[in-house]
C-alpha cells in the first residue's frame, strides 16, 4: 500500500498466490485425451446492445464498455443486426461476466475482432500473462482460444473469430481461497488449479475439462515477507494463519517464487517453457466491512462502510472520519455488472470520489455540447444478499472533475482512473 491508509481494522484478502500454468502429461510425455465438460449456459445479467452493421464494417460495444467487436469491411454481404448481452460466466476457470454475441448461427466472410478489457476482478488469483479468451459452443463446451493478443498497457485481450457464441475470459491457471475475510488468529487456505484441455497442447482451439489441483513440490518457494503469522505450504495448497494482533503495517505480504513453468509473452504470444514467476500477495488482517480504493497513485482503505438498498437503488459507500471517500449507486437491487450512466436508467450506476478539495464523478460534460457523458467501466456487485449477510464486489473506471478552476471551455474536464473492491454486511 502507498502512503495513505485510512482506518485499517478489518481483514480482506486482496490477492492470491499465483501458481503454475499447464496441463497434465502422461508418463510418455503426451497430453491425455479427456472428454470435454458440458457447462450450463449463462443467464442474462444486464442490458442488451444492438447495432446494424453492413458491408462497410463497423464496431459495436457492450453497455458496460468492457467488450468491443470490430467487423471489417466485407465480413458480411448485407446489413446484419449484431448484439452483445452480458451473461453469467459458467466457466470455473474465470471471473466476471461473459457476453453473448449474436447472431450466433452465422459465419463471416472475414474474421471479426473481439476485444475484452480486463480489470482487477479478473486478476484475482492469476496474472495477465495467464488470461485467454474462450467461447462456449452450442454443446455447452468451453473452448480456450490459444491464439490471442494481450495488451497490458490498455488491459485488453483480443482474438479473431469467424463466428459468434458466448465469450469470456479463461484463466490458464488460478488460485482460490476458501474464505474472503480473515480475523486475527484465523486461517485461510489457498488451492492452485490448472486449466486442463481435452486436446493437444499445440491446438489453437482447446476444449476444456474440469480444473484440478496439482502438485508443485520442488518448483515453488513460499516466504512470509513480514514474518507476521504462520505460513505452511504443501504442493498445490498453502495455509496462512494470521497473528493474534492486527499488524502495524497492513497489509502483510506473502512472496511466492515459482520456477520451471511455461509463461507466454503478452506482446508476441510466444510461450517460454522454463520461466520463473515471482508474486507478492497482500493480505489485510482485520474483520468486518471494508472498501479499498486505488486513486491518483494512492491506495485507501475505508472501514466506515455503508451497504444497503432503498427505492430500487443499491448503494456502497466507504469514507473516513471526515466523510471523504467514495460513493457508488446502482439502479438495481441484485448482483450484476452495472455500467456507468444516468441513474434514471435501469441497470446503470454512478461513482463519486471526494478525497481532495473537489468532487469527481463518472458523469461529465464536453465543451459546447449540452449532453451528459459517462465514464467507461462499471460498478460490479458479484454477491448481493439479504440484510445482515455478506455483500461483495468491485469497481473501476474514470472520474471527471465537476468544479475545479481551469476546467471550463476550451479546457476539457480533468480526469483520473480509479479501481477497487468492497466487502461487508448489508445494513438496510
Amino acid at each position: 500500500m502507498s502512503e495513505k491508509i485510512i482506518g485499517i481494522s478489518q481483514a480482506f484478502l486482496l490477492g492470491l498466490i499465483f501458481l503454475l500454468i499447464g496441463c497434465s502429461k502422461g508418463k510418455d510425455g503426451a497430453v491425455p485425451q479427456r472428454i470435454p465438460t458440458v457447462y450450463a449456459k449463462g443467464s442474462v445479467t444486464g442490458e442488451k446492445v444492438e447495432k446494424s452493421i453492413g458491408v462497410n464494417g463497423g464496431t459495436i460495444s457492450s453497455a458496460d464498455g468492457r467488450l468491443m467487436v470490430t467487423v471489417p469491411a466485407g465480413a458480411v454481404t448485407e446489413n446484419v443486426l449484431f448484439s452483445i448481452t452480458p451473461i453469467t460466466n459458467t466457466n470455473p476457470m474465470s471471473s466476471g461476466d461473459a457476453y453473448r454475441l449474436e447472431p450466433e448461427n452465422r459465419s463471416f466472410q472475414h474474421p471479426v475482432q473481439i476485444t475484452l478489457k480486463y480489470g482487477s476482478a479478473d486478476l484475482e488469483g492469476t496474472i495477465p500473462e495467464a488470461l485467454y479468451l474462450g467461447f462456449q459452443n452450442q454443446q455447452g463446451h468451453w473452448n480456450l482460444m490459444k491464439k490471442n493478443e494481450i495488451n497490458t498497457l490498455n488491459k485488453t485481450i483480443t482474438v479473431e473469430s469467424d463466428h459468434f457464441s458466448d465469450w469470456g475470459i479463461v484463466e490458464d491457471f488460478n488460485v482460490k481461497a476458501d474464505k474472503d475475510i480473515i480475523q486475527p488468529g484465523e486461517s485461510v487456505q489457498l488451492t492452485a488449479y490448472k486449466c486442463i484441455t481435452a486436446s493437444t497442447e499445440d491446438s489453437l482451439l482447446a476444449p476444456l475439462v474440469d480444473p484440478d489441483p496439482f502438485d508443485l513440490k520442488g518448483k515453488v518457494n513460499w516466504r512470509n515477507v513480514a514474518s507476521m503469522g504462520v505460513l505452511i505450504s504443501d504442493g498445490a495448497q498453502a495455509t496462512y494463519t494470521a497473528h493474534t494482533e492486527i499488524p502495524a503495517n497492513n497489509p502483510i505480504f506473502i512472496e511466492t517464487s515459482i520456477s520451471g513453468i511455461p509463461l507466454k509473452n503478452p506482446v508476441t504470444g510466444r510461450v517460454y517453457p522454463n520461466s520463473t514467476l515471482l508474486i507478492l500477495t497482500p493480505i489485510t488482517i482485520a474483520g468486518g466491512s471494508v472498501v479499498m480504493l486505488s486513486y491518483k497513485g494512492t491506495d485507501y482503505v475505508y472501514t466506515n462502510v455503508v451497504i444497503g438498498a432503498a427505492n430500487g437503488k443499491l448503494t456502497v459507500q466507504g469514507v473516513d472520519a471526515n466523510w471523504k471517500g467514495i460513493h457508488l449507486i446502482a439502479n438495481a437491487n441484485r448482483a450484476g455488472a452495472f455500467a456507468y450512466g444516468a441513474l434514471s436508467d435501469a441497470g446503470k450506476s454512478t461513482a463519486t470520489i471526494n478525497v481532495g478539495a473537489f468532487s469527481f464523478g463518472t458523469e461529465y460534460s464536453k465543451c459546447n455540447i449540452s449532453d451528459e457523458f459517462y465514464s467507461d467501466g462499471s460498478f460490479v456487485v458479484s454477491k448481493w444478499a439479504d440484510v445482515g449477510e455478506l455483500v461483495k464486489g468491485s469497481f473501476s473506471g474514470t472520474v471527471y472533475s465537476r468544479n475545479p478552476p481551469g476546467t471550463s471551455c476550451p479546457n476539457e474536464a480533468e480526469k483520473h482512473n480509479f479501481s477497487g473492491v468492497f466487502q461487508g454486511l448489508r445494513q438496510y
